[in-house]
C-alpha cells in the first residue's frame, strides 16, 4: 500500500541514441499524465482507502493495459494494481 499522493518514478536516460531518446520522453510523459489523473481521482475521494487495477486506469487514460501496467508497477508492485492510502483523511 503507498501514501497519498503517489508519484511514478521516471526512465532516466543518459545516451545519445535519438530514438531511445524519444521512446524514454514518451514514456515519461506518459507516467507524468497517468500520475496526474490518479492522485487527482485520490484527491476527490472521501474513502481513505483507495484500490486501483490497471484496467481500470487504461480505460480512464486511453492506454493499453500493458503500457499503464509497466508504468506503475513501480508504484506498489502489484501485478493487477495497487491500493493507495490517503493518511488525512484518518
Amino acid at each position: 500500500m503507498v501514501s497519498y499522493p503517489i508519484r511514478i518514478p521516471r526512465k532516466p536516460y543518459n545516451g545519445s541514441d535519438p530514438r531511445k531518446i524519444a521512446k524514454i520522453q514518451e514514456l515519461n510523459e506518459i507516467a507524468a499524465e497517468i500520475e496526474t489523473v490518479i492522485n487527482d481521482i485520490i484527491k476527490n475521494q472521501e474513502n481513505n482507502i483507495i484500490k486501483f487495477t490497471y484496467a481500470e486506469i487504461a480505460s480512464i487514460t486511453g492506454y493499453k493495459v500493458s503500457t499503464v501496467q509497466d508504468i506503475c508497477v513501480s508504484i506498489d508492485g502489484g501485478g493487477n494494481g495497487f491500493t493507495v492510502i490517503r493518511d488525512d483523511l484518518n
